[in-house]
């Protein structure tokens, strides 16, 4: 089959502003009936699946794995389970007051008091049984002598808030003023440093400008408008999707929208992360016309008007990222167009879609704005969390996991190594960026795409996601050096003194490192930087990649509530 080339953002004909039908592209048409069958097909799946209508007997059965954990002092995991127990229950039941008070005891017996109290109100409000009230009664007095306490300490666990180590950019909210975007052929648009980084400075601060959960969560459960976890969450009336923080949260999120529609459920992340980002920008210009132009500005490269809000100059940011049309094979380019099909005809169910693109050279622009973002959510980034069974367990032992995916105005601009200079990672929906080897000024700054790889030999899987995804080939030093891996192979530094007091952490259990006074955490952290910073020209070796890691382990839990 001959690929249709360059079809983003062509016109019929020169000089003419509307653009072609990407559904009806020479000799690689999609009949819109085609996606319409798609959307079709997902209704009745969707209906046809009893785990996304609410169901006590399912709400009743979380909870009580959630009270066999409790029982085992597991008062995190059997959160976890009252919490799919609140998302399961069928509103205005008994059901769901019990939820709520199961989950109580849980946040008492944490030394969280005001969350407590804070789910016993909720409980009351849901129909909890008059005849159990006596419980509820007996635990308030029991966190009102907790909070009069003059000992009481709140638990679970002060985070670390994240602050830029720098004045913040005067474009980009939540990034360091010593950052700037270059571009040049080489590595089109990337990052670069205009002054000295050292180990341990903070950069980068972002919220993301859409942000969807995991299909796969194998986090906490977290607010799924501002990514918190632990919170006294309460969850949608209709359907079993969402939890909030609060009804704030939930008004402020793009939920209603969303709620038991087929690109909500569609099993696939990128759908939804695409009508998230589409529902932001639909907010952002309320003119399709205004949007158009704008659209067209940033098509020839020309730098975007300076009146315009900053979420519309994040849009304008997300809108220049780097895509790969033109490397697509036929197959790829004919699967993303049937998506913006489906993505398009969900949209026009909406009557503030249907009406906005009414003519068709509103709706063509659509189809073009729809598929170039399929193009840039190749730039999201999944977001992790650090995560263990139970505090008894070593740090070193971490593991990561995903509980979200998201699309950052600034952060998506930094470029891929196997030998990062920064280390990035999560504080709720927020994405932080520390340096993690000393970059000098005028340098690029460089993350790793691949979340976990710690090595300084390059597998397979690696190399093949690079070019499958993102469609390039690394040229680190590390990939293009075939004598590194030799070199450094016999290289051992734990001889010295920082070596084993920079990893004490590592061997501690995370109980007895959050009980480790401020000076003493920064302690360790300077001890491990200062191992870092001497033996800069070796890595990576075993030894300093274990160091980095150890120091990115100390992060994470410093900055996790549990």
């Amino acid at each position: 089959m001959q690929r249709p080339l360059n079809i983003l953002w062509q016109n019929v004909r020169p000089n003419s502003d509307l653009y072609i039908d990407i559904f009806d592209v020479s000799s690689h048409r999609i009949h819109p009936n085609v996606t319409k069958e798609m959307i079709n097909q997902m209704y009745r799946e969707i209906m046809a699946s009893t785990e996304l209508h609410k169901n006590n007997r399912a709400a009743n059965l979380s909870r009580e794995e959630g009270k066999a954990k409790f029982a085992q002092d597991k008062y995190f995991e059997a959160m976890e389970h009252f919490n799919g127990s609140v998302s399961f229950a069928e509103p205005g039941t008994e059901e769901l007051g019990l939820a709520f008070a199961n989950r109580s005891s849980c946040f008492f017996y944490l030394n969280m008091p005001d969350e407590c109290l804070v789910d016993i109100e909720l409980a009351k409000r849901h129909n909890y049984p008059g005849s159990l009230m006596r419980k509820l009664d007996a635990r308030i007095v029991k966190c009102t002598e907790l909070k009069a306490d003059e000992h009481f300490k709140p638990g679970p666990h002060d985070i670390w808030e994240p602050k830029l180590s720098f004045n913040e950019h005067k474009d980009f909210a939540g990034v360091a003023d010593c950052l700037k975007i270059r571009k040049n052929d080489e590595f089109g648009r990337h990052v670069i440093t205009t002054c000295d980084l050292k180990i341990g400075q903070t950069i980068l601060v972002e919220n993301g400008y859409s942000i969807v959960p995991a299909r796969k969560n194998t986090g906490r459960s977290r607010c799924l408008y501002c990514y918190k976890a632990c919170m006294n969450f309460i969850a949608c009336k209709n359907c079993m999707c969402m939890i909030f923080c609060n009804e704030g949260c939930m008004e402020k999120s793009f939920h209603k929208q969303e709620c038991n529609r087929p690109a909500a459920l569609s099993r696939k992340e990128t759908f939804d992360l695409i009508m998230r980002m589409i529902f932001n920008i639909n907010a952002d210009f309320p003119d399709v016309d205004a949007l158009n132009e704008l659209v067209k500005v940033l098509l020839e490269n020309k730098k975007p008007p300076t009146d315009l809000t900053p979420s519309q100059m994040n849009f304008c940011s997300l809108f220049q990222l780097a895509h790969n049309h033109e490397k697509l094979s036929a197959n790829q380019l004919t699967c993303l167009r049937s998506a913006t099909g489906v993505t398009l005809n969900v949209l026009m169910q909406y009557d503030e879609f249907s009406l906005k693109y009414r003519s068709t050279a509103h709706r063509r622009f659509l189809q073009h704005l729809i598929l170039h973002l399929f193009h840039v959510a190749e730039h999201a980034i999944e977001l992790f969390e650090y995560g263990q069974d139970g505090d008894g367990e070593r740090m070193a032992n971490y593991e990561q996991r995903q509980f979200a995916r998201g699309i950052y105005p600034f952060g998506s601009y930094i470029n891929h190594s196997c030998v990062p200079n920064v280390y990035w990672f999560n504080v709720d929906g927020r994405l932080i960026c520390k340096v993690i080897r000393p970059i000098k000024k005028g340098e690029q700054i460089f993350r790793s795409y691949v979340p976990g790889h710690h090595s300084f030999e390059q597998p397979l899987e690696l190399k093949r996601e690079l070019d499958e995804r993102y469609h390039f080939k690394c040229e680190c030093f590390l990939c293009t050096s075939e004598l590194w891996t030799p070199l450094t192979n016999e290289v051992n530094l734990s001889r010295d003194p920082l070596y084993e007091f920079g990893l004490q952490p590592s061997a501690m259990t995370i109980k007895r490192f959050r009980k480790l006074t401020r000076s003493e955490v920064l302690s360790y952290e300077k001890k491990a930087i200062e191992f870092l910073e001497k033996y800069d020209r070796f890595h990576p070796v075993n030894d300093t990649i274990v160091m980095q890691n150890n120091l990115q382990i100390m992060w994470n839990v410093l900055a996790s509530r549990y």
